[in-house]
């Protein structure tokens, strides 16, 4: 049976009992592809945790982060869905969910879910790596990628990232976090853009 015919949630046709996403669809594509999917799942579960454990230190972070100007109050609602994505990220990756040993969730995720897989503490440390920074588009190479320069720590970075080539333009700056997967830099997916004339006060 040709692969491209089954549906991600199909049975898988090697007879396993899975769902085809669950089994042989891995085999199918990019290690940078099946670590996006682990990281989306592990985000979903990071979230999940935080609502269900951690809902005062979330709402703690909310006000932190926002410091009064709250999206809802200040964005137009199209723009309110980045904004809560923009923030989730922060929180799993920067807040520090554990007062006492100023860990964060995903840091805390590490050492107490013993039965983490192989790619899933992988790919947590992959995040856990990621340092949000502001960047400086330095070149926007159509269809392929992006050279990026380090503002705040030096340096710069071939960015494997085709579908940012579609908007963003030389010299545009950003902040985000770049993932290091399968010997390539990627976007982490989530971004504060700034506009040229702000380049200054940030950095």
């Amino acid at each position: 049976m040709n692969s491209n015919n089954i549906g991600r949630n199909d049975p898988c046709p090697c007879g396993s009992g899975k769902k085809y996403k669950k089994c042989c669809y891995l085999k199918t594509i990019s290690q940078i592809e099946k670590q996006e999917i682990t990281r989306s799942k592990l985000i979903d579960e990071l979230m999940a945790i935080a609502m269900k454990y951690y809902k005062d230190s979330y709402a703690e972070a909310y006000d932190h982060f926002w410091n009064e100007e709250y999206p809802e109050d200040t964005l137009p609602s199209e723009l309110q869905e980045f904004a809560e994505i923009n923030f989730n990220e922060w929180f799993l990756f920067d807040w520090p969910i554990d007062e006492v040993e100023e860990k964060t969730l995903i840091e805390l995720h590490m050492t107490r879910r013993k039965n983490l897989s192989s790619d899933e503490l992988e790919v947590l440390k992959i995040m856990h790596d990621a340092v949000l920074s502001v960047y400086e588009v330095q070149e926007v190479i159509p269809d392929k990628g992006l050279i990026l320069k380090d503002l705040l720590l030096g340096g710069e970075y071939d960015v494997s990232e085709k579908k940012a080539t579609e908007s963003l333009r030389k010299w545009d700056i950003l902040a985000t976090r770049l993932l290091y997967i399968d010997g390539k830099y990627i976007l982490n997916g989530f971004s504060y853009p700034f506009t040229v004339n702000q380049k200054r006060e940030i950095v």
